[in-house]
């Protein structure tokens, strides 16, 4: 069961120290939707990205057979399935002469385009579904989840606390990708949300970002809102 946290969007207190507004208006993208599903991005605890991320399709489908615990004949049953594990990748952006183009994120996406396997010499990681090996790690293996009240006072019932947003933070940490060595790095620019049930893995939200590097000795964080 996760904790309550509460969220400030102009001052961002649930992060790792107090960012001010100044700080929120030094990041690239920060024109950010904070009513729909957002994603930052953090590197050894400071915050560098905001962005929104996009429930794809099959994570849509998820949602309904969740919420009435039917399935339509002809497509795969998720009933069991949980948004319990994330992943990281190397396929979210192309650069020409300087010039950063995303890949997507797009509804039609089922997977990461460019996994990266976490533990490539173990098989203690989940397999994607599109088959690459020990890319799908457990949130709660270095991560948590959170809940928050929904801040926008419109929404707000009086004498009702209604806990309408869940935060995922998904952690790589400084000695993953363990195929690393000390001087080498590998670039992220995208990331993901799975519904897992067993080995079963399902894409639920994707994100993409302007690449970082991260090495041996980075701790990587994803934290996800998924907003109600």
């Amino acid at each position: 069961m996760g904790k309550v946290i509460s969220i400030d969007h102009l001052k961002l207190y649930d992060y790792d120290g107090i960012m001010t507004l100044n700080d929120f208006n030094n990041i690239s993208n920060n024109n950010v939707d904070f009513s729909k599903n957002y994603a930052r991005i953090i590197l050894d605890h400071k915050l560098v990205e905001i962005t929104n991320n996009i429930v794809v399709l099959p994570g849509r489908e998820f949602i309904p057979q969740k919420i009435f615990g039917k399935f339509p004949i002809g497509s795969e049953d998720v009933r069991s399935h949980y948004v319990t594990h994330f992943g990281i990748g190397s396929g979210g952006s192309n650069s020409t002469g300087g010039l950063i183009t995303l890949n997507g994120p797009d509804s039609c996406d089922k997977d990461l385009l460019d996994p990266i396997q976490i533990d490539p010499g173990n098989s203690i990681f989940l397999t994607s579904p599109n088959g690459v090996n020990n890319v799908v790690k457990s949130i709660e293996s270095d991560g948590f989840f959170d809940f928050a009240e929904n801040p926008d006072e419109n929404l707000q019932c009086p004498g009702e606390n209604y806990y309408t947003i869940v935060k995922a933070s998904c952690v790589i940490t400084n000695d993953e990708p363990t195929n690393l060595t000390v001087g080498n790095t590998v670039k992220v620019d995208e990331a993901a949300l799975y519904a897992v049930h067993g080995n079963n893995t399902r894409l639920f939200a994707r994100i993409t970002f302007p690449p970082h590097y991260i090495g041996v000795d980075t701790i990587f964080t994803v934290e996800w809102f998924v907003v109600s």
